[in-house]
């Protein structure tokens, strides 16, 4: 399962080896991935 982290302004995705997926970093400590976003981020790395 992968595991999404948020640490300040960056967001992450690991995968279950522990590589990074996704990261997202905001303009602030309070600019955080949404959910809906990272949801389609998923989404779009899961189709073949």
């Amino acid at each position: 399962m992968a595991m999404p982290f948020t640490v300040k302004r960056h967001t992450f995705l690991l995968d279950p080896s522990g590589n990074e997926v996704i990261r997202y970093v905001g303009k602030n400590n309070s600019d955080r991935l949404s959910f809906d976003a990272l949801a389609s981020n998923i989404t779009e790395l899961s189709k073949p």
